[in-house]
């Protein structure tokens, strides 16, 4: 990255103690990491810093995550920064407790509520078959299967 490029970055960022999170000021995505247009390029900004403060250029990283000690999506600080893989950053974020997992009615394609899975589970106990089942919920058998044998709703 030439000077000018650096400088316009730097500009962007609320640069506080060499400990501290240095918030970008800048435009910030729904996710809420920082981004910043460089030619016809956009990149995020957290990248971006970690590039500058390593002096490496940003397409020798393209096959890594930068991953945040500090958690804040929108820190820029260099010295919060670091290069991982892709499994690196998932056992992170596990070990911090920030992995969401979005089970039953609260994961997004859910056709089947919790009690429905309760009167399934019921009614299959009960001798009911298979297809019957899916066709009432409206689901494929093998769904009806997975649910009696708590291979899916295995928290209900």
């Amino acid at each position: 990255m030439d000077e000018k490029t650096i400088a316009r970055f730097w500009s962007k960022v609320d640069r506080r103690g060499p400990d501290e999170c240095w918030e970008w000021q800048a435009y910030r995505m729904p996710n809420g990491y920082g981004q910043m247009g460089i030619g016809r390029k956009v990149f995020t900004a957290h990248r971006l810093a970690y590039c500058i403060g390593a002096k490496v250029e940003v397409a020798s990283i393209r096959e890594w995550c930068v991953m945040h000690s500090c958690d804040n999506r929108g820190c820029v600080n260099p010295s919060h920064l670091s290069l991982g893989t892709y499994l690196d950053n998932n056992a992170d974020m596990t070990a911090k407790g920030r992995r969401v997992v979005l089970r039953g009615e609260a994961a997004g394609r859910a056709k089947l509520t919790e009690s429905d899975v309760r009167a399934i589970r019921i009614a299959r106990a009960a001798g009911a078959k298979l297809v019957p089942l899916a066709k009432t919920y409206g689901v494929y058998y093998t769904t009806i299967i997975a649910i009696v044998t708590r291979k899916s709703w295995s928290h209900i």
